[in-house]
């Protein structure tokens, strides 16, 4: 839902299945004006994921929102390493990395805030909820020639505080 155009009612998610079925994805009323839902992945190798939403404002109007929704798959049993789409953000998963097949996405985007001095951007991997069985190691680009290569690392955003993960510099 577009956060500058309040729904009147449940809006309507529709596309494809992988398997070139459409599909009407069922949603539930989070809060007032959100909703969530979920879409089966099953069978997909890989994005996108072309959905259509339709939602009726406030003020009357229907409005159509289309959107391609990038996602990898990642088999259980398997190698295989996803990227951002900048490339400068890399998640590998071993062959023993996972209970089942998961379908991963990861989002780019810039600081919200500059508390702190901030070389690089926000890099978002989802789904962040489900559990791994011997993990996955995430590596990031460092730039070059940085000033304060010791400062550089991975962190992670705790409500409105950054905390350190690490830097394992190679």
């Amino acid at each position: 839902q577009s956060g500058l155009a309040p729904v009147l009612d449940k809006p309507v998610v529709s596309g494809w299945l992988c398997s070139g079925k459409t599909f009407q994805m069922p949603l539930t009323r989070h809060r007032d004006a959100s909703f969530v839902g979920a879409w089966p992945l099953s069978g997909c190798t890989q994005g996108p994921l072309p959905i259509s939403i339709r939602y009726v404002t406030r003020a009357g109007d229907t409005l159509l929102q289309n959107e391609w929704i990038e996602f990898a798959t990642v088999p259980r049993g398997q190698s295989k390493s996803v990227f951002s789409d900048d490339g400068l953000c890399k998640l590998d998963f071993g062959a023993n990395s996972l209970f089942k097949d998961i379908f991963v996405r990861t989002r780019v985007s810039p600081p919200d805030r500059m508390d702190y001095d901030i070389v690089g951007s926000y890099y978002r991997i989802y789904p962040f909820d489900v559990p791994l069985n011997k993990g996955a190691t995430l590596s990031l680009v460092y730039p070059e020639n940085d000033p304060a290569p010791d400062k550089l690392g991975i962190y992670f955003k705790a409500g409105d505080r950054m905390r350190f993960v690490g830097n394992r510099r190679n």
